[in-house]
Order: structure tokens, then sequence, then C-alpha cells
């Protein structure tokens, strides 16, 4: 990742491939193929959200490469963003989202934190990430779609999205139906100033 504000703040949003090891990727999508077969996965079908997730301490304690791949994505963004801070509340600052059937998706919203970095762990022909790069400065600014151009991201494995998860409308739908084995991603969550979320509700929330 290069020129990270910069590209932000000129086109709302960074794709960067191959940034993690390839010894890596294998590794995190076997521990977490294993994890979304067993009884703690977190199933979500409600307000317009239909995934299977597993987030914060017990994701980290099953698979070990996420937080190394999450330690990693901090580390290069604060190397020039000297003003990030991670999330107290590592459920919502670290997860990990599995869509497979036709009906799974994620409505168009904003996140409530600052910068958002979704990190593709396969290549699937469904379920790309739709968003509205910076549509908004703050929550209080209303915003008109047909004034942004929508932007549509396929999961192609070990791809990450950078994009500020505040100001950006985005979601996951499945636009085209094909047969596959499901989509497996990493969701990592950061603030530009601390911040307590403790008493907020959030999807995957126990």
């Amino acid at each position: 990742m290069k020129n990270i504000l910069e590209t932000l703040n000129k086109k709302g949003y960074l794709v960067c491939n191959d940034f993690f090891a390839r010894s890596q990727i294998e590794k995190v999508l076997n521990e977490l193929k294993s994890q979304f077969l067993s009884e703690k996965t977190i199933s979500v079908n409600s307000d317009g959200i239909n995934i299977k997730t597993l987030n914060g301490k017990y994701l980290i304690s099953k698979c070990p490469t996420v937080f190394e791949m999450y330690q990693a994505v901090y580390l290069t963004l604060k190397s020039e963003i000297k003003q990030l801070h991670e999330l107290k509340e590592i459920e919502i600052g670290i997860s990990s989202n599995f869509l497979k059937k036709t009906d799974d998706g994620f409505r168009l919203h904003f996140d409530r934190n600052a910068l958002t970095c979704v990190v593709y762990l396969n290549d699937c022909k469904k379920f790309p990430l739709h968003f509205y790069p910076n549509v908004r400065a703050n929550k209080n600014e209303t915003f008109n779609l047909a004034d942004h151009e929508l932007i549509s991201v396929y999961p192609k494995d070990n791809r990450c999205i950078l994009f500020y998860g505040n100001r950006t409308f985005h979601g996951v739908f499945n636009d085209k139906i094909f047969n596959s084995d499901g989509r497996f991603s990493l969701q990592f969550a950061f603030d530009f100033k601390k911040r307590n979320y403790e008493d907020e509700e959030y999807y995957g929330k126990i």
C-alpha cells in the first residue's frame, strides 16, 4: 500500500493486490473453513443482513493467522496515518464473514468507524463489494447517490480494499447467479480518534 491518504482523498478507496504472503492466505483460509463449520459460527439474518460471521477474541483464538494479518495492516497504515487508532471493541475491529447462499448479502450502509479494510481470501464470481466512495463528510450530512459513481470490486484472493467506512455507502449482494465455494473475507476497522462503542449494537453481537 502506497500513498494511502492521497489515494483515499482523491478516489475514495484503494485496492491492493498481493499484500500478504501466499502462505498466510492459504493458512488463514484453512483455519476459517474449519471454524465456519463449527457451532460457534454466528448466523445473522435480520435488517437486510444475511451472513455467517466470526469476530473478536474467539476468532483470533481459533484462527491466529487472522491477528497476524490484522497487525500487518495496522502497522502499514500507522506508518502513514499517525492518528490511526485501534478499536477498543475488538469484536467490531476484527471479523470474518462467509457468504454462499443466493440470498446472502449485506445491505448498503455506513460503518461507525473511520477507516475500513476488507480482505478477500478467495476468488468468487459473486458477492462483490458495491460502494459509493466518500458520499458524505460526516454522519449528519445529506447525500445524493445520483451524484456519485457506483464501484464494484469482486472477490479475488489476497485482494484488500481500503476506504473511509463512515463516509462510504457500501454493501454486498449477489448480482450474479453462480455456484461457488462461497466468499471468505476479513474486515478490519480503525478510527482516527479514540471512541467507545461498548454499548452500541452491531451485527454479529452475541
